[in-house]
């Protein structure tokens, strides 16, 4: 085994939640190994990152995906990226597939038919999977949660350095359909500024996606409609899009009583899939992801002065 076998083989995966996730991550380590090119190990490590990524996406978001699904189609999403040109087509004619495959860019030949690689020579055959390792790279309009969850992870693991990784990483943190959007409008300005060839399928991800760039604007609307109905006074909404890497608002309300407050968190509840609540004796944080809500009774928003912490930082009206 040369140096460069011994690093992939050395990378530990903690992850790692069976058997079957170990086996795939086997056959993965072969075909690089057995393509002997020199990017092998970036792209190994690349994929288990993704994996990574990916898990901690669900976890945030709580999403209702296989986790195995998850891990399989993450270590599995460039098993292909190493296939010869001569293979590729191969594939195409093996499968009857249109053979203008062939005249995209070869950056993503890799993910629209890597797909067939994994199920004839690993024998998967669960479309979820497949399909979310055939969109990885260009992605496609109204992906399913597997499918946004392996494209995007493929653009925020950690082994990815530079500024608009770490903003969509950071928006990702937030709120992930966003974060796709704002991703699909970086890969789009990348593409065309270097007169490159952009693939239909990303140009119709971007025009669905790109609603959710403007989404945040409009739950928050909803939160204070939401709100109001409860008798909340004095609310202040900040502006943290450029001081948080964890929200884009902090909204700090004060309600006239406990039983009020409790009625808010019940009709939010009600009308909101809700990241976390958390609650004191007299405050209630409600967390949305790329909104955070505070909710103080009068003597308690005294108390904690959470105003004063935000005094520097821009506020938003609120009508």
């Amino acid at each position: 085994m040369n140096n460069v076998d011994k690093k992939m083989k050395d990378i530990k995966i903690k992850d790692i939640s069976n058997n079957d996730i170990q086996y795939y991550q086997n056959k993965l380590f072969e075909k690089f190994s057995l393509s002997n090119n020199e990017e092998r190990f970036e792209r190994y490590q690349h994929s288990i990152g993704v994996m990574k990524k990916a898990l901690e996406l669900v976890d945030l978001y709580n999403l209702p995906i296989s986790k195995e699904k998850v891990q399989i189609a993450a270590i599995l999403h460039d098993y292909a990226k190493f296939l010869s040109n001569e293979e590729f087509e191969n594939i195409v004619l093996k499968h009857g597939l249109p053979m203008d495959i062939l005249e995209t860019s070869p950056k993503v030949w890799h993910a629209l038919l890597g797909r067939w690689a994994v199920e004839e020579e690993l024998d998967i055959h669960d479309e979820e999977i497949l399909s979310a390792i055939e969109f990885h790279t260009t992605g496609k309009k109204e992906m399913t949660p597997l499918e946004e969850i392996i494209f995007l992870s493929d653009y925020i693991e950690e082994n990815r350095q530079g500024k608009n990784y770490e903003k969509v990483r950071n928006i990702a943190n937030k709120d992930y359909k966003k974060a796709i959007a704002i991703m699909l409008e970086d890969t789009i300005s990348y593409v065309r500024s270097r007169s490159l060839p952009l693939h239909p399928l990303t140009l119709e991800a971007y025009e669905y996606y790109k609603s959710f760039k403007k989404e945040t604007n409009g739950k928050l609307e909803q939160i204070l409609e939401t709100i109001d109905r409860n008798l909340v006074t004095d609310v202040v909404i900040y502006d943290v899009t450029n001081n948080s890497p964890l929200c884009d608002y902090i909204i700090v309300a004060t309600s006239l009583s406990l039983p009020q407050m409790n009625a808010a968190i019940n009709y939010l509840r009600d009308d909101f899939v809700l990241r976390g609540v958390e609650q004191g004796s007299g405050w209630t944080l409600i967390d949305f992801g790329d909104i955070v809500l505070h909710l103080f009774l009068k003597e308690d928003r005294e108390l904690y002065g959470l105003d004063r912490l935000y005094v520097n930082v821009p506020k938003l009206n609120n009508k």
